[in-house]
């Protein structure tokens, strides 16, 4: 093992403590800048009518992710907090109780018997004495988010009371009182610090002939035997420690004491909670005490030996003795490696022994010692197993079997006695269905053998639990490649074969690595969701049995090998490699694509209440959950001045619901997002590109939590999530808030093949199976402009169709919606709003700037901060709209349906335009329908814009139709509710505004085309005129439709007047 002198390792411990300080300062880690995306709950939006398309600013430059490896950090206490918190401790308990002996840390930091040791250490060993000390170091740890790494005997070997975090170490080493022993119940209340051994030497139990059956380290302590679920060379005959836990006192992490259950053999009254605090390795809570059942110590034994030629004939033979039905205590197996060593270390027992494979057998009673020797080693019976069994030997007397026995008992010792200068022993062990335990021993014993360094077999096989013994030089690239290797290959295949990565010696930070592919997605899901409600800040032993990623820890652990689920599907390689400046965001391992999808589907528990808390309404911020926010200015590329900022630092990313939960780390997320808004948001821009800036992710997981788990969800292509998405959202009361109807937006157009080959999914591929329909008119409607026929032609209605069959066929949307025409118009509304892009080139190189005066470059930067402010209020109406128009309910809670009906019909009764309106509307339908189609064609990618020639006459011609529409109907209004003439307004403004477009597009990439001065003057004319179009609409949803209160009722009646009853599809 590795020995540190003390000097050298107290140079490690303050250096490890100096580079986190400079780290992590308090307040300081991966703080973001950030500015607040609104819903404005109170509508700071627009009417969609019809059309309803949500104008998204596109643009795109290629964003490149760091691939720095930065650990994650959890917002835990400050080295500042944490000395005060260790001040408060020491004034509760006293100053003996607290140490800050460097010595003292680093022994409590720092573990010889394993090879998975962080550099991080504790900084201060806490002594408590009682179970009321526990609690009160755990209630001020809790109130200052320091970590707490309980501490026994330190005998683990996977690193399990190993610091990922500076914090404090508690020691129950005090607490060594056998509190109450019950010998007519068989069974005894102890501390969790008494040593097992100490306990049956106890003179009460000796003389009752009691004790506690289990075998493990000399030195191990109640309350760590019960962490790891430990258990021994008796396991075979007596189980392991979960078998004997009556019930446990344990602390939890906010300092509330519990006590699982009573005192009673069996009880069926509610959960197992013993069960879930025995092997938990300290992550759920601290065990102060426990009530343990105690074995009758048998009134004979015999102890017998018998060699192999090889493991395969030894664990063969033990694995026919436990068929037989023997009544054997132990069986347990050391090969021939580790009999040299036994031998060479200067024998044990007084003996040297044979160098073969050697089976060590502890029988209950002698008629158990005689069938072994007559049935399994052939002496009655010489054909069964005789020619494999070399020799055989068995205990006459005390003083023979303690000897046989003690070559078993020796086995580790001899190997630290022997060891070479400079070399450490890797130890390990997995199990295997007893079965496949002689398949598994033979196959790891060949692999051992290439490795040219000296190993060992030796465990329990009596139950398929076998240790591994590796002696290596860490110093060594070569040796830690080629161990590191070999044990990862023992866990796979004893998982390949229904085994276990940890027969005893659970988890730590050794195995963590393989415990997902071990116990799988969900199952995984259901231990984070456990640990988040028992310790929601992960303050119980961080970093240990799971975390957010293996990475986090800056550890000097050479186990992290490769992860066990890295035959995982990864991200596709079109996401490339992506880079923004200058956030600081930490990288992730090739790997964590993989693992983290996987979390990401652990957390669906199959439409369970915890399933939709987990999936909308948790995930849902404040502001979705009917509750109106404050209207804020966010600008396209920079922040407002009148915006105010909120952090983002580390404490603000776990508020969102998977960092929350442990299912992905910060890394993760922001990877995630980097692939939506790199690939998938060219195709469904329907979040604002304010949020590609990565300095923006931290406001999006905060202030749109549920549209940030919609976008993780696509961009992982988990199709499951997806749909129960769909189902959990639309029908949700709760879901009120633009992020949440933009992430249903999302998940309603999510066409199958943009899923699978997002690169060659673009707006002109037909959908595949669709039939034919309301598209078919549609396109027939569309004109296009220009000189050549067709030039221009979309097909984004024959998506809108498909799109709305597979809603169907979902069950998300009625069927009845095809017979009315309004409602697929409204549904045609919505899907669009996923679909098309912005009607401004937004954040793209402005290679026509010079031509603009700077005051219509200063209108256009306005008007980009405005429309980043407006579009989610079209998401939002059109919300309103599918929930009353589409059969969406229970969209809206049956009570609310009806109060939305009711002061529909009394508000508008009788305010119903005429004919006419209807009829001109129609008109601005398909006009505004030419100008969509007219600025998509502009805005493909490799589409050259077409001289201003070519455009303006189109241009003209829809305003002068605008112009004639507004003459022809203003007198109409002028007796009409504010309300309703607002809705018409709003209309006509957006209107304008989308026929307009077109000309900002042509002056904005058409810098260098030399157009005579008369085109410039026509189009910057229009150009300016759709920008106060989207003034006028700013005006109009901030004085009259906000101030109004109406914002539940308006777009009921807005989806009845703009959309046209005259449609002729």
């Amino acid at each position: 093992m590795r020995r540190f002198t003390r000097s050298s390792a107290r140079s490690i411990a303050q250096w490890s403590r100096a580079v986190s300080t400079r780290a992590a300062p308090a307040g300081d880690l991966y703080r973001l800048r950030s500015i607040l995306f609104t819903s404005t709950g109170a509508f700071t939006g627009i009417i969609i009518g019809t059309i309803g398309s949500a104008i998204w600013f596109v643009e795109g430059a290629e964003r490149l992710r760091a691939d720095v490896q930065t650990p994650q950090t959890r917002p835990y206490a400050s080295p500042a907090t944490t000395r005060k918190g260790i001040a408060q401790i020491r004034q509760e308990l006293g100053d003996d109780a607290v140490s800050t002996d460097e010595d003292d840390i680093e022994e409590h930091g720092f573990s010889e018997w394993s090879t998975s040791n962080s550099l991080v250490r504790p900084e201060a060993v806490v002594r408590p004495t009682s179970t009321e000390d526990v609690a009160t170091i755990a209630k001020i740890c809790f109130r200052y988010k320091i970590p707490m790494v309980p501490y026994g005997a330190g005998s683990s070997v996977e690193g399990n009371f190993s610091s990922t975090h500076p914090g404090i170490c508690i020691d129950l080493s005090l607490m060594d009182k056998i509190v109450e022993f019950r010998p007519d119940d068989l069974d005894v209340t102890v501390q969790a610090g008494v040593n097992w051994m100490n306990l049956n030497e106890n003179k009460e139990l000796k003389e009752t002939g009691l004790f506690l059956p289990l075998d493990p380290s000399p030195t191990a302590q109640i309350g760590g035997m019960i962490a790891t679920n430990c258990s021994g060379t008796n396991a075979l005959r007596y189980g392991t420690m979960k078998d004997y836990v009556l019930n446990l006192t344990v602390v939890l992490a906010n300092g509330s004491i519990i006590r699982t259950r009573r005192r009673p053999r069996k009880t069926s009254a509610g959960y197992n909670l013993n069960g879930l605090f025995t092997g938990s390795e300290g992550t759920l809570g601290i065990i102060t005490e426990a009530t343990l059942k105690l074995a009758v110590v048998p009134s004979s034994y015999s102890v017998a030996i018998a060699t192999f030629s090889t493991v395969k004939d030894a664990a063969d033979a033990a694995a026919k003795m436990i068929r037989q039905g023997i009544n054997l205590a132990a069986c347990e197996l050391m090969d021939d490696e580790q009999m040299k060593v036994i031998n060479k270390s200067g024998g044990v027992g007084g003996k040297l022994w044979e160098e073969l494979p050697t089976l060590f057998l502890n029988a209950l009673g002698f008629q158990a010692h005689n069938k072994i020797s007559r049935t399994v080693f052939g002496r009655q019976k010489p054909s069964v197993v005789r020619p494999k069994c070399q020799t055989f030997l068995s205990a006459k007397t005390k003083e023979e079997m303690d000897s046989l026995w003690s070559a078993r008992k020796q086995a580790l010792w001899a190997c630290l006695a022997t060891r070479p200068e400079g070399t450490e022993i890797w130890s390990t062990d997995v199990a295997v269905p007893i079965s496949r335990m002689a398949q598994m021993i033979e196959e790891s014993k060949t692999d051992a053998m290439q490795l040219g360094l000296f190993s060992s077999v030796l465990g329990h096989v009596g139950d398929g639990n076998f240790h591994q013994m590796v002696m290596y030089n860490p110093k060594r690239p070569t040796d830690v490649t080629k161990v590191k290797d070999f044990i990862n290959g023992m866990m796979h295949k004893a998982l390949e074969m229904e085994g276990t990565v940890s027969g005893e010696h659970g988890i730590g930070i050794g195995k963590k690595h393989c415990l997902l592919e071990e116990l799988g997605p969900d199952t995984i899901g259901v231990m984070k969701a456990i640990k988040g409600r028992l310790d929601p800040h992960w303050l119980m032993n961080p970093g240990i049995v799971s975390d957010d990623k293996a990475q986090e820890i800056g550890s000097s652990n050479v186990r992290g090998g490769s992860d066990c689920g890295s035959h995982l599907e990864g991200f596709t390689a079109e996401a490339g490699v992506f880079q923004c400046e200058p956030s600081p965001i930490e990288p992730t391992p090739s790997a964590s694509h993989s693992s983290a999808r996987r979390r990401i589907m652990s957390a669906h528990s199959h439409n369970t209440a915890d399933d939709l808390d987990l999936l909308t309404f948790t995930a849902a911020s404040q502001q979705s959950r009917g509750q109106e926010v404050t209207s804020k200015t966010i600008c396209s590329h920079s922040q407002a001045s009148n915006a105010p900022t909120i952090s983002t630092d580390a404490a603000d990313w776990e508020r969102f619901i998977l960092i929350k939960r442990r299912i992905l780390s910060k890394t993760e997320l922001i990877e995630y997002l980097d692939f939506y808004f790199t690939i998938m948001w060219s195709l469904r821009p329907v979040v604002p590109p304010f949020y590609r800036d990565r300095d923006q992710y931290g406001t999006l997981s905060i202030e749109e939590p549920l549209l940030t788990l919609t976008l993780t969800t696509i961009s992982s292509r988990y199709h499951i999530c997806q749909r129960y998405l769909q189902s959990a959202l639309w029908g949700s009361s709760y879901t009120r808030s633009s992020g949440a109807v933009a992430s249903m937006l999302l998940l309603i157009e999510w066409h199958p093949k943009s899923i699978n080959n997002t690169i060659a999914f673009s707006d002109d591929e037909e959908p595949t199976g669709m039939t034919t329909g309301p598209q078919e008119v549609l396109q027939r409607q569309s004109e296009p402009w220009g000189t050549q026929s067709g030039q221009y032609t979309s097909l984004t209605s024959q998506q809108r169709y498909g799109m709305a069959t597979l809603l169907e066929s979902l069950n998300i949307v009625a069927p009845a919606y095809r017979s009315n025409k309004m409602s697929w118009m409204l549904l045609s509304s919505a899907i669009a709003l996923a679909q098309e892009g912005c009607c401004f080139d937004h954040d793209q190189q402005n290679t026509g700037q010079e031509s603009l005066t700077s005051t219509a470059q200063s209108a256009r930067d306005a008007l980009r901060q405005q429309w980043n402010q407006l579009t989610c209020v079209f998401i939002y109406l059109t919300d309103e709209h599918l929930s009353l128009r589409l059969g969406l309910r229970p969209l809206l809670p049956e009570s609310q349906t009806e109060a939305v009906r009711y002061r529909f019909s009394t508000t508008f009764a009788s305010l119903l335009p005429d004919s006419a309106l209807w009829e001109s509307y129609y008109e601005l339908f398909n006009e505004t329908r030419k100008s969509r189609t007219l600025l998509q064609s502009l805005r493909k990618p490799g589409v050259s814009t077409p001289p201003s020639v070519d455009i303006l006459p189109g241009l003209e011609h829809v305003n002068r139709a605008l112009s004639r529409w507004r003459r022809s109907h203003e007198n109409l209004k002028t007796n009409q509710s504010e309300l309703l003439n607002a809705c018409i307004n709003l209309e006509y403004h957006y209107t304008v505004m989308y026929s307009c477009a077109p000309a900002g597009h042509v002056l904005h990439n058409n810098a260098s085309m030399a157009l005579a001065d008369d085109k410039r003057k026509a189009l910057l004319v229009l150009d300016e005129k759709a920008a106060h179009a989207s003034r006028d609409i700013l005006s109009i949803v901030t004085s009259i439709l906000r101030p109004s209160h109406m914002t539940r009722y308006l777009p009921v009646r807005a989806g009845c007047l703009l959309s046209p009853p005259i449609c002729t599809f």
